[in-house]
């Protein structure tokens, strides 16, 4: 049985506002029951606000036994705190659950993570704030406080495909689930990039975590090597890299600057999308866009399933290690996987420049079969 991490609380205040990293800041009413994750909980229990609740074991949590064809509806409601990527991965099962079982879910998340993945990316069912008050957890036929609930490992993660992980225990054929992400026409037409004749592609160097980023030393020389072979750069992500001293007019610098709707609609105007392990790596899987992954503490399994990803992994030998913050477990200042000789500079643009022969010549091939046909 997995560790429970979320427990019920009745606010014995008149009102409370919670704060967590979950959902910002929320009101909780005094004489309600709500269901929340344990940390905020214990912080209102502490500040005599509120007192933990008895029922967590009777909630009706959804049983593996239910994952089945059901001639009526069935309905579950998922709490999800994962991240970005997560959610891509979560709107392939609720997908899966509803099309293979009737099983239709609700899913109490992060507004951002409802409004900006599981929506464009065809979700239809209701969103729940969390924390989750007993009325709404009732109205459901069941809850499942965690996706990976029914996984058989939580071990070696940093090699293991979740959405695998998730048709394994859930029982569903993944090829049966093509999820695409819809992008508002507005937005489209607001992000278009004028007519280039050079391969635009987009860089992405952070991750969560400096171990899984890539170091801030290498990447003024990475950008610079990309600029010098030809390539219009545009540079995504929540950090602006180390670009000191870089002024060229095919770096573009989108850093920080987009919502997750506008980097969509431009990482689909992309001819091929370098990154690190994160979210950009999944995002850009799902837009139909080749994707380069370079991977330090992780390994190529957990794109098993990502049909338009290539990896390239460092070589060291201590790697993979599955750190996912920003300590080495070697001690080392910083993670020195990607200053090993299997990944540097060169042999990434090297690669780059591979998959980007092969780009140009499909595409001109597509073009040639379609003039013939025209003809």
């Amino acid at each position: 049985m997995l560790p429970r991490d979320t427990d019920l609380i009745t606010i014995t205040d008149r009102f409370v506002l919670s704060t967590n990293d979950l959902y910002h800041t929320v009101p909780l009413w005094g004489g309600k029951t709500y269901l929340m994750h344990k940390n905020p909980l214990n912080r209102i229990v502490e500040q005599g606000l509120g007192e933990r609740a008895k029922g967590h074991e009777t909630l009706p949590h959804l049983p593996k036994t239910e994952l089945r064809p059901h001639a009526t509806p069935v309905k579950v409601l998922f709490l999800f705190d994962g991240g970005l990527g997560d959610a891509i991965s979560l709107a392939v099962l609720l997908d899966a659950l509803k099309t293979d079982f009737n099983i239709l879910s609700n899913v109490a998340c992060k507004y951002e993570i409802w409004q900006n993945i599981l929506w464009p990316l065809g979700f239809r069912g209701k969103w729940f704030q969390v924390p989750i008050a007993l009325e709404n957890i009732q109205v459901h036929d069941y809850i499942q406080t965690r996706a990976d609930q029914f996984f058989h490992s939580q071990t070696e993660k940093w090699n293991l495909s979740i959405i695998n992980e998730l048709a394994e225990s859930y029982g569903f054929d993944l090829n049966n689930h093509l999820i695409h992400y819809t992008i508002p026409k507005l937005i489209v037409k607001r992000t278009a990039l004028p007519p280039t004749s050079k391969i635009r592609i987009g860089v992405s160097l952070d991750s969560k975590g400096l171990i899984r980023s890539y170091p801030p030393t290498l990447q003024p020389v990475l950008i610079q090597y990309l600029l010098e072979s030809g390539f219009e750069v545009f540079l995504f992500g929540r950090h602006k890299p180390s670009i000191r001293g870089l002024e060229h007019h095919s770096l573009k610098d989108y850093c920080g600057q987009t919502t997750i709707m506008e980097l969509a609609a431009l990482i689909r105007q992309m001819d091929m999308v370098l990154c690190m392990d994160s979210f950009i790596a999944h995002f850009s899987n799902i837009l139909g866009v080749k994707t380069l992954v370079l991977l330090s503490v992780t390994r190529k399994g957990i794109y098993d399933r990502h049909k338009h990803v290539t990896c390239l992994e460092s070589q060291i030998p201590c790697t993979p290690c599955g750190e996912v913050g920003n300590k080495c477990p070697k001690r080392f200042s910083q993670c020195r996987a990607f200053f090993h000789e299997s990944i540097t500079p060169e042999s990434i643009v090297h690669e780059i420049l591979r998959q980007s022969t092969q780009h140009l010549k499909a595409i001109i091939a597509e073009s040639l079969y379609k003039t013939v046909l025209s003809g």
